[in-house]
């Protein structure tokens, strides 16, 4: 029986997991501009173990936000498209 693996759009996935990064890196933000310490810690317990509080920035620019978001984005857009090729080639 031949496989019938069906081939990932590279678009579509690279869109997507940029889209969603995109999101998670706003939201990220706005956790941080509106509980700043609190969010910190919170932080803290996503990272078993790694005390982020040496290395927090409370007051975190609009300019910052902005590229922060656009690195992610094109960090996202990268992966999503290598993810999918690698897929497409292993489902050959």
């Amino acid at each position: 029986m031949k496989n019938k693996t069906k081939k990932l759009d590279v678009k579509k996935v690279s869109l997507s997991v940029a889209g969603v990064a995109g999101a998670l890196s706003l939201l990220c933000a706005l956790v941080i501009a509106v509980f700043k310490e609190n969010a910190v810690k919170a932080f803290n317990y996503i990272f078993h173990g790694i005390d982020l509080s040496s290395v927090q920035q409370i007051d975190i620019s609009f300019n910052g936000v902005i590229i922060g978001f656009v690195e992610i984005v094109a960090i996202s857009l990268f992966a999503g498209w290598l993810f999918a090729v690698i897929y497409n080639y292993l489902s050959k």
